[in-house]
């Protein structure tokens, strides 16, 4: 397993010694600060499915409030507004790398706070915040854990990384890239139609 952090730029190739990596699990989980304003703080997890850098349809944001894209191949497993508690992981995304179209060459993974400015929320406050990436056909292996600790004050968005189609193979660069943005605001970034 990898431990990746904040700022990283290592790209992990996905290819494994019984060919190539097909399904990968994303799952995030935290646990909420003994402290009475983040009773309420719900992280979410999402999956971007990219052409050049935007998506190809607004369908390729897979959140909770959207669980699969268009193609099927790119799931969520839903929301959790309460964290895990050290458990399981609170949310999940499933995606199968080998079935995605050929158009869609990056899926980069965003984690963000649901209504952050409303309620004042931020990364430096969550505890126990992570992404970890899984080899779902291989024992469900742990490939990366990303750790999302105290280096994001004032920040209640972090694009994690991306897996990137590079010709036939994907490889995974983590980013660790802290905002003050809500999920809204990057799924415009990210050519999103957002009403």
């Amino acid at each position: 397993m990898i431990n990746l952090k904040k700022n990283d730029k290592v790209g992990i190739s996905l290819k494994k010694k019984s060919g190539e990596l097909a399904t990968v699990l994303i799952g995030l989980g935290w646990t909420l600060p003994n402290n009475a304003m983040y009773k309420k703080c719900d992280l979410d997890v999402s999956v971007f499915g990219l052409t050049n850098g935007q998506v190809p349809e607004d369908g390729y944001m897979v959140c909770f409030a959207n669980p699969a894209s268009p193609c099927g191949r790119i799931v969520h497993s839903g929301d959790n507004v309460t964290g895990n508690d050290g458990a399981d992981d609170a949310e999940q995304v499933r995606i199968n790398l080998e079935d995605l179209p050929a158009h869609i060459d990056e899926l980069s993974i965003v984690v963000t706070i649901y209504d952050a400015q409303k309620r004042g929320h931020e990364f430096s406050k969550i505890e126990n915040a992570y992404i970890r990436l899984i080899d779902v056909g291989n024992d469900d292996e742990v490939i990366a854990m990303y750790k999302l600790d105290g280096n994001y004050a004032g920040q209640y968005g972090v694009q994690v990384g991306s897996f990137m189609r590079e010709n036939a193979e994907w490889k995974f660069e983590a980013m660790g890239i802290g905002f003050a943005r809500n999920l809204e605001e990057v799924a415009r970034n990210f050519g999103v139609t957002v009403e």
